[in-house]
């Protein structure tokens, strides 16, 4: 890869810091950008401002033969959309498994599976008020990666709005998409373990 930078956009941008950073950047050798919102960002990420920034960008340094690259998120991981992926509802939000002994009917709409004691281990049941092991999940608010929706979402929130935009850029202009660290538990205690609403279905198709 040529000599490519992160370029934080984290304060006050505007079209006369764009010309002017970009030609110092030329002025330095740097051969390409990746375009990065971070904290402190005073425009709204991906909104008119941002876009209109971000074409000026691919412009001007179209003719300082550098190369812009998207990156794809406000801050990281990816797949965040800024966190307008979490706000759709719990369906999309990232989970992690809970086990309990006692029944708490604040879990209820999260409970995966009851089980009752046995002598051998234990077995499920279906009338879980009187069970003895609760498996229920609790959510984040970051997205679930392992949700096929949420990839989904995450492609029409992010990359469908800069295709929809610079499309006559892309390969031109427009190198390519930077995705960064999209992790199942990126902010979790390690021993705390993963859970999704597509894992039952993808678990039985395995086995």
């Amino acid at each position: 890869m040529k000599n490519t930078v992160f370029w934080s956009w984290n304060d006050t941008i505007n079209e006369f810091g764009v010309i002017e950073q970009l030609k110092s950047f030329s002025r330095h050798g740097i051969e390409g950008v990746f375009v990065h919102a971070r904290d402190g960002l005073t425009i709204e990420y991906m909104g008119e401002k941002w876009m209109d920034l971000f074409e000026l960008t691919v412009l001007q340094a179209k003719d300082l033969s550098i190369d812009v690259w998207i990156y794809d998120e406000m801050g990281w991981p990816s797949g965040q959309a800024n966190g307008k992926i979490a706000k759709l509802g719990n369906e999309y939000k990232s989970k992690k498994l809970k086990c309990t002994k006692t029944y708490d009917r604040s879990f209820k709409k999260q409970l995966i599976a009851c089980y009752r004691k046995k002598e051998d281990g234990y077995t499920v049941v279906s009338f879980c008020e009187d069970a003895d092991l609760y498996i229920y999940y609790e959510t984040t608010e970051q997205s679930d990666v392992m949700y096929e929706k949420t990839g989904e979402k995450f492609l029409e929130l992010v990359h469908e709005q800069y295709k929809k935009r610079f499309q006559r850029y892309f390969g031109d202009g427009i190198k390519g998409v930077f995705f960064d660290e999209s992790s199942i538990n990126l902010f979790w205690p390690t021993l705390e373990y993963a859970w999704s609403l597509s894992l039952p279905a993808k678990f039985k198709a395995l086995h």
